[in-house]
């Protein structure tokens, strides 16, 4: 179940500055299976949920997806390049395109041709080492829209990404801007009948009892006769 506090986000951006920060599907580092890419440090994620003390859901190259906070920091407004590009070209071999970065006959999407130029660079992951002492690079790219993981052997060519280095002031504590809650119709009428009750009984307890006595109109008051020691006695 999703948490019951979600803050939502307008246009809000994060800089990813964490060294080895994931995007994850869900939001959870106890999952297995659970990383979607790792995440190029220096660039930027799309916040659009404050999801709960842990996670941001975020939207990173087109890919929907959860982030530790402690991994990013948000920004003042929206950087102009927010995800790394890269070209990538294939091997002279067709190849698979898969939903997960393992051989498997299971998660085969689509079939990549030879010499591919079509492929857009969304990321990497450490999976399976599909080729004997061959590693077990994948990078994550889409292929005419559709998202799925290639091997890194039969990538032929991939042009380097560079540092981002856009300068971008950062927000202060990773805080979502602070909203007057004055401003919401609902919330003001709520504030002002819990305050209504307060102010009335500041001002029966201020209100001073006067010690004379009031005259009533057109009548004099009758003065109370004083008492003298003898008749006391």
């Amino acid at each position: 179940m999703p948490p019951t506090h979600l803050v939502y986000a307008s246009n809000s951006y994060a800089r990813i500055t964490a060294p080895l920060a994931h995007l994850y599907h869900r939001a959870s580092i106890e999952i297995e299976d659970n990383v979607i890419c790792n995440l190029e440090q220096t660039y930027f994620v799309e916040i659009t949920l404050d999801y709960d003390a842990d996670f941001y859901k975020v939207l990173y190259n087109g890919i929907a997806g959860y982030v530790l906070k402690k991994d990013v920091t948000k920004v003042v407004g929206t950087p102009y390049t927010p995800f790394p590009k890269s070209n990538i070209t294939t091997i002279n071999n067709k190849c698979y395109l898969r939903s997960s970065p393992k051989i498997s006959e299971n998660n085969i999407v689509t079939v990549i041709p030879d010499n591919c130029t079509n492929l857009t660079y969304i990321g990497k992951i450490y999976g399976e080492e599909a080729i004997d002492y061959q590693g077990n690079l994948w990078y994550l790219v889409s292929y005419y829209g559709v998202q799925g993981y290639i091997y890194s052997k039969y990538i032929a060519e991939i042009s380097t990404i560079a540092m981002n280095s856009e300068i971008i002031d950062e927000i202060a504590n990773n805080e979502i801007g602070y909203t007057n809650p004055l401003n919401n119709t609902e919330c003001a009428i709520i504030i002002a009948g819990l305050s209504l009750p307060i102010i009335l009984l500041i001002i029966i307890m201020y209100i001073q009892p006067k010690d004379h006595v009031v005259k009533n109109k057109g009548q004099k008051v009758k003065k109370p006769k004083e008492i003298s020691h003898d008749d006391l006695l």
